[in-house]
């Protein structure tokens, strides 16, 4: 197990982030994250009547019409039954309102062709789509923006943020569990998942993030020769959302928290690593997978995944900043109690979708969002700045991850982001299991690359901890390379080529063993 440090990395700089256009004032509640009004979130599920509300108020209030034309295919319940439904504009036509009928529901497919094409296309349909709310696009911004009640019913695409440039695929993953069924998702490929020469890479992406996260790397890769795929994970980023019911919800006594020296308990990291196994099983590449992994909670997810052997003898697992790294209750005594005293209350506390009408009530939108964004638990930074902390991108990039938070999120997000990231606290590959000799990361045959940033050092002491792995793991004779850089907790946005050229170098290395998947050059 080799340890390599890496300083002196040139700057890696992105692309301007995808702007669309403010929220109208008269449609979204400002001091509550851009919610919108009551009058929409009423609508989202139901095509049929948000189509004859635009319709009735499409030639009095044109940016109101084109909001209620808008919920009819933004929410993915919503996009369903409009499929399905046919519609047509008489069977939406109020009395004398036949024109404005057929204008709504043509409207309304403008939307849905806009969601689901590329970004190079994106650009021409939002100008379609501000011409018809009647609108001038102000310079740098690539659309206007569009009604989606995302707490209500869960979009299944991007819609006021940044899309990834490859085309989108819909997939339902069925798990072999008794009460989750099967989970509506999107996948993107980069590459040829039969014909790349060094084979393919499943990318993992972070905690409440999407499959966006990981373009990039995943790029990069596909100019290195490998074909990568990226899925949004349950009830995260546009896949289905999951009723914590079904799994383990706090809200109703159904959720006990795992303890660090047990390997029963982790319910939502399990629930990933089986929908990832059933993912690679539904598409067909598991012959053809050289490498599965990812950052922060992608990187725990890799960890995990390694430790069960399931994805085949031959995978090697990538983590870079990967959370369950450090020290638990038992070797990290504050971190431990600070996590008890801010994830696990939230997790615990019943909150339910406020009413913004009701200034009293609690409302767990607002109250999540700004948590994570504007405070965050005690003697550990505000999540962006653990994200990224000296990017010169910061403030960007932070506002960006806020709006996509606004578009995501929802109970059963809220409750599978807050379980997630006290779970991958919780537990820690370096901690020895109760009745077990060695630590949990002596499970792991297969080799691992383990990246960190040298400036990712805060209270959880994810670079301290990282650095510490190579010498332990070595010394339990495991294969595999430990990498320390120039960077923060967000390798991926900061340093993508560097990050892809470590994996690469990783994958194609004779010493940690010959890939032997049929047509794949080693």
């Amino acid at each position: 197990m080799e340890l390599r440090r890496l300083g002196g990395l040139e700057a890696e700089h992105g692309g301007a982030v995808w702007q669309a256009g403010a929220a109208p004032t008269s449609l979204v509640s400002a001091h509550n994250e851009d919610r919108p009004i009551r009058v929409l979130r009423d609508l989202a599920g139901d095509p049929i009547a948000a189509l004859r509300a635009a319709a009735a108020e499409w030639s009095s209030n044109r940016i109101r019409a084109t909001a209620f034309a808008e919920m009819a295919v933004t929410g993915r319940r919503a996009r369903q039954t409009y499929r399905r439904a046919g519609l047509r504009a008489a069977d939406l036509a109020p009395p004398g309102l036949s024109l404005e009928s057929e204008a709504a529901l043509g409207y309304a497919e403008l939307v849905d062709t806009y969601l689901g094409s590329a970004p190079r296309e994106r650009r021409a349909h939002g100008a379609t789509l501000a011409h018809h709310k009647q609108l001038v696009l102000p310079p740098g911004i690539d659309a206007p923006w569009l009604a989606v009640a995302g707490e209500v019913d869960a979009p299944r695409r991007p819609v006021n943020v940044g899309v990834t440039s490859h085309e989108q695929h819909d997939i339902v993953v069925r798990l072999p569990h008794e009460t989750v069924g099967p989970i509506a998702t999107r996948y993107v490929v980069v590459g040829d998942l039969e014909k790349s020469p060094h084979g393919v890479i499943l990318l993992l992406h972070g905690l409440g993030s999407r499959l966006e996260e990981t373009e990039r790397v995943a790029d990069a890769l596909g100019e290195l020769g490998y074909a990568v795929l990226a899925v949004d994970l349950p009830s995260q980023g546009y896949a289905e959302r999951v009723s914590p019911a079904a799994i383990a919800d706090p809200t109703l006594g159904t959720y006990y928290t795992p303890t660090w020296h047990s390997d029963s308990g982790y319910t939502y990291l399990s629930l990933n690593e089986a929908f990832i196994e059933a993912f690679v099983e539904q598409l067909g590449v598991k012959e053809r997978l050289v490498g599965v992994g990812g950052g922060s909670l992608g990187g725990t997810l890799a960890l995990r995944l390694a430790m069960t052997h399931r994805l085949g003898p031959t995978v090697r697992y990538l983590a870079w900043s990967p959370g369950s790294v450090w020290g638990t209750q038992q070797t990290n005594y504050v971190n431990w109690a600070a996590i008890e005293a801010t994830l696990g209350t939230r997790l615990f506390a019943k909150e339910l979708l406020g009413d913004d009408h009701a200034p009293t009530d609690l409302d767990s939108r607002r109250d999540y969002i700004s948590w994570v964004f504007d405070s965050g638990p005690p003697f550990i930074q505000r999540q962006p700045k653990l994200w990224y902390k000296g990017i010169a991108r910061e403030e960007e990039l932070t506002l960006s991850a806020r709006r996509d938070r606004r578009e995501l999120y929802g109970f059963e997000h809220r409750i599978a982001c807050l379980a997630l990231a006290y779970e991958q606290t919780i537990y820690s590959v370096c901690e020895v299991v109760k009745g077990e000799a060695t630590p949990r990361y002596a499970r792991i045959l297969n080799p691992m690359l383990v990246i960190a940033g040298s400036r990712d050092d805060d209270a959880l002491d994810i670079h301290r901890e990282v650095g510490k792995l190579a010498d332990r793991m070595r010394r339990h004779g495991r294969r595999g390379r430990v990498v320390l850089l120039d960077s923060c907790h967000s390798i991926h946005d900061e340093r993508p080529r560097a990050l892809a050229v470590e994996i690469d170098s990783f994958l194609r290395d004779p010493a940690m063993g010959v890939l032997s998947r049929p047509g794949i050059s080693g």
